[in-house]
């Protein structure tokens, strides 16, 4: 969030405010053209909130202004793939699958863990981080173990902690 002072002017104190979510710092100075810059982070609320900015001009005035805004809630899909991208639920010794996830909105960079009840997920790390399109992609193995189980996995991201989980089986 940028704040500007109408006309300039440096060393002004901004202070903010909302009602969902989190900016840093409270307050700050502007600079030489007069701007502040904040951080917002939207929490784990979801809804229509309200930033305030308040700032006293050197000649007293104070100026006060309000910026309406909607956090929402991310979500996380899962689909497992065979090697020629179609959705499948069964991996083999032959025929790994590919977990693709996908964090809805603006997800880059989103460290994403993802652990199975049956089967090997590579990276070993079962971790991988979000490409600019919030999608990250691990393997999925057969493993020693025939069966149905279950993938899981989590992220945290700007709004907060999502996870999701996908039934599959390990055949021959």
């Amino acid at each position: 969030l940028k704040v500007s002072i109408p006309g300039g002017g440096a060393n002004i104190l901004v202070s903010v405010e909302t009602d969902i979510g989190t900016i840093l710092p409270a307050s700050a100075t502007t600079n030489i053209g007069g701007e502040a810059a904040f951080q917002i982070t939207a929490g784990t609320e979801t809804g229509v909130g309200t930033i305030k900015a308040t700032a006293t001009t050197s000649d007293g005035v104070t100026i006060t202004e309000s910026l309406t805004f909607q956090v929402k809630a991310s979500t996380l899909s899962l689909v497992l793939l065979d090697s020629l991208g179609n959705e499948t639920n069964t991996v083999t010794s032959s025929a790994p699958g590919t977990l693709r996830v996908t964090i809805d909105g603006n997800a880059a960079n989103v460290l994403v863990s993802a652990t199975t009840t049956i089967g090997v997920i590579f990276p070993p790390s079962g971790t991988a981080l979000t490409n600019t399109d919030g999608v990250a992609n691990f393997q999925i193995d057969s493993g020693t173990v025939k069966g149905a189980g279950t993938v899981t996995v989590t992220a945290n991201t700007s709004a907060g902690a999502i996870s999701g989980s996908l039934a599959f089986q390990v055949g021959d």
